[in-house]
Parts: C-alpha cells; structure tokens; sequence
C-alpha cells in the first residue's frame, strides 16, 4: 500500500522546477517580442531564426508567413516588414482619397507577393479603341502619383486588353494599344507628377493575362484594364537569378558593361 504523505512533510513553496520553467517561458516571449520589433528584418533571416525554432522546439508545423492586409490577406513578401508596412500605410491613404473622389470600383488595390497593385479599369481611363487619356481620370493620377512620390519602389505600369480583336483603327493588334495605354500613363507620372522615368517602367500584354475569363461582356470589360505595380526590393533581383540560371545550363556567360556577374546589382545602381 502506497505511503501517505502527511501534511507537516509536505514541502511549502512551488516546485524548484516550475521556476526554471516560467524562466524558458519569459525568455521565449522576450526572444518573439524581439522579432517583432526588428523593423528591417528580411524574409531569408526570418525564415532561418524560423527554422532554428521548428527544429529544437518542435512547435512549428509549418513554414511562418508574415501577411499585410490591404483588401486582401498578402501573402509571403520578397521585401522586408518595414517596406510591406510603408507600402500598405499609404495604400490604405490612397483607397480612402480616391474613394471620396469616386473612384470606387473603378480602381481597386490589391496586395500581392512581389508588391501592391493598382488596377484601373479602362473606361475610366480612355475610349474604346484609343489611348488617349481622359481628363476626368487627371486628378485621380496625380494622388496616385503623390503617393508614389514618397515611396522608393520601382513601378511597372502594365497594359491589358480583352480578347476581341481590332478591325479598324490606329492599332494593328491588341498588344500595340495595351502597351500604348501603358507608355501614356507613364509618361503622365513622369510629366505631371515628377516621377523620376528610372524608377518607370512600361509592359504591355494585350489580351494575353486576362484577370478573369473572356466570356461574358462584363468579364471583357474587367480584362480591360492598366495595372500599376509596386515592387518590392529584391523581386527584380529574384528574376535575374533565374535568368543566370537558365543561362548557366545553356553554357551562356555574360558580365555586365562596367565588369561584375549579373547578379549583384542592375544596370542603373551604382
């Protein structure tokens, strides 16, 4: 029969080992309360301090993902927190203005892994066929480009069309007038905004990324559109490593013209 412990044997206070444990537990919240609070942190740091815990502690089922809300949950960026929080701060400024300006529906923002999208829809932009821009849409691009102002990102403006082919008028194909909207938003942000043209760029892909199925007359409509992207740091970067890559397999080698493998840095850093 198992021994009773009486109630003068029984030793007062907490186990010794409780108080180690509510130490591990302390340093533990301290050691996330850290992370949280590095502003600049990076994706690849992030995801190896991530990967560290998951080993010794076997708490993480999965890989960690930082999201920013916009319209949409963002998903894992390329860029840092700092970078994902600036770009969402003026976001959420830009949606309320242009909302008040009654733009609403006709531009949307959506958060997305290599930056923040700006889409317009095209009627509210140019005439069917054309690519001349509105004077109505004037003042909702010059608050788009204030904002763009204050952030460091590069810009890629893209053009899109919907299936339909041109018959007649001044554009031979769908790609001619996409990258032509495109070009004439550009040259907008950098004649009336200031913009700086290096941090421009221009694509236009006629109806070849439609953003949703061309069949029905409003999904054509939807596809009709121009897509200003913010990139975040590093996704053109991302890009070239493939590229090297596929360059190396075919036993391609190149430098860039001032010497200096492709990977480090892009032709107009110094």
């Amino acid at each position: 029969m198992a021994k009773l412990i009486k109630d003068d044997e029984c030793p007062e206070g907490l186990p010794g080992w409780l108080a180690t444990f509510g130490d591990l537990m302390s340093l533990l919240l301290t050691f996330f309360v850290l992370l949280l609070s590095f502003s600049s942190m990076e994706e690849v740091k992030f995801q190896k301090a991530m990967g560290s815990l998951r080993g010794s502690l076997g708490v993480f089922d999965s890989k960690p993902e930082l999201s920013q809300p916009i319209r949409v949950m963002m998903p894992m960026v390329r860029g840092s927190v700092a970078q994902s929080q600036n770009i969402r701060k003026s976001a959420e400024e830009l949606e309320e203005t242009l909302s008040g300006e009654g733009f609403e529906g006709d531009i949307t923002l959506e958060g997305t892994a290599s930056g923040l999208v700006i889409r317009i829809q095209a009627p509210v932009l140019y005439d069917v066929g054309r690519a001349v821009l509105k004077p109505t849409i004037q003042n909702a691009l010059n608050k788009i480009g204030a904002m763009l102002i204050l952030l460091p990102n590069e810009i890629v403006v893209q053009g899109h069309t919907d299936s339909k082919p041109i018959i007649r008028g001044t554009y031979p194909s769908n790609w001619e007038l996409s990258f032509q909207r495109a070009v004439n938003v550009v040259r907008y942000l950098i004649t009336e905004t200031n913009l700086h043209g290096r941090r421009l760029s221009a694509e236009g892909y006629g109806e070849f990324r439609p953003f949703v199925p061309n069949t029905t007359d409003a999904n054509r409509a939807r596809n009709r559109r121009v897509e200003i992207h913010i990139l975040y740091a590093g996704e053109v970067d991302g890009n070239l490593e493939i590229i090297a890559k596929a360059f190396e397999q075919a036993g391609v080698s190149g430098q860039r013209d001032a010497g200096g493998t492709i990977l480090k840095k892009r032709s107009w850093e110094r």
